[in-house]
């Protein structure tokens, strides 16, 4: 599956890093739909778009959904249901996320993504995948599943806060429960692999090399310093000033703390 978010994160040649939102009217339907077609034309499949969350509408003349379905109509793309992102820009909207569900042409989801985030005010949640899904999340999950008649793969998404392997599996069991019921399937994650890829990270961040971590000793050391290479880099662009004060030895101490910065 090929996929991008229904998003821009680039105008006048400059690069903005972020996902922002795409004013929700029929020029941009238009536009958009012309971009997506030029792609799958060229690649020669249909690629899936993925609902973003967004914190305010920028000069919308139509509803999100309105918007979201004449693009995937005009252009004839899949869907990339990201299910947590209804659930954040309905609370940040004010809107029904059952009936938004039920606008979508769920005939056209390819994919499904699962996430956390996290609520910063009484008015407002950012999406952050750095949490655990909360229930009213995996219940606009279950009934999402309801309503599709074909089954889709769904993915548990977490970017930073990597809980213990345990944590993440019951996550994904809870979700894996809910598709066996409505005939979805589950990205499993393969759990060596998993514990492989914590134990190199746990090295790279800590110097702490866990004898079942299964590399080359000598070729693992150059992971970690490129880790501390970037971070060091990183730290030496946003403060110079600091960084001349502090001489090279106390520096180089500090930025290689990586344990204290994870």
């Amino acid at each position: 599956i090929y996929s991008e978010h229904l998003s821009f994160s680039k105008c006048d040649n400059a690069h903005l890093y972020d996902l922002l939102p795409i004013p929700f009217c029929k020029e941009a339907v238009q536009h958009v739909s012309e971009k997506i077609a030029r792609v799958q034309d060229y690649l020669q499949i249909e690629i899936a778009m993925e609902i973003v969350s967004y914190y305010t509408p920028i000069a919308a003349e139509m509803s999100e959904a309105e918007f979201i379905t004449d693009i995937v109509t005009q252009s004839g793309c899949k869907l990339l249901l990201d299910v947590n992102n209804v659930f954040v820009n309905s609370f940040n909207h004010r809107y029904d996320a059952n009936k938004f569900i039920d606008w979508l042409p769920l005939d056209k989801v390819a994919y499904i993504h699962m996430a956390g985030h996290e609520k910063i005010a009484e008015d407002l949640i950012i999406d952050t995948h750095g949490q655990p899904i909360i229930d009213p999340v995996y219940n606009l999950f279950e009934y999402t599943v309801q309503k599709m008649s074909d089954p889709v793969p769904v993915l548990l998404e977490r970017d930073f806060n990597i809980p213990d392997l345990k944590e993440l599996q019951a996550e994904l069991d809870r979700l894996d429960k809910i598709c066996k019921k409505n005939g979805l399937t589950i990205m499993q994650p393969i759990n060596k692999v998993f514990e492989q890829q914590q134990l190199l990270a746990v090295y790279c961040r800590t110097g702490r090399l866990d004898p079942t971590l299964n590399g080359d000793p000598n070729r693992l050391q150059n992971y970690r310093e490129l880790v501390f290479g970037n971070i060091e880099e990183s730290l030496s662009t946003a403060f110079p000033l600091t960084k001349q004060l502090l001489g090279a030895t106390i520096w180089n101490s500090q930025a290689s703390n990586q344990e204290a910065i994870s």
